[in-house]
């Protein structure tokens, strides 16, 4: 059997392009929704 390792930093799936051009953070993470696949 193969083990599978997931690492979930946040990256820019849960980000948006904000005024003036730089990155942040949403406040809420789609990932997150799918906790039951991790557990």
């Amino acid at each position: 059997m193969k083990t599978i390792l997931v690492l979930h930093t946040g990256g820019t799936i849960s980000m948006s392009k904000v005024a003036g051009g730089s990155v942040a953070p949403n406040e809420k993470n789609p990932l997150m929704e799918q906790e039951a696949l991790f557990s």
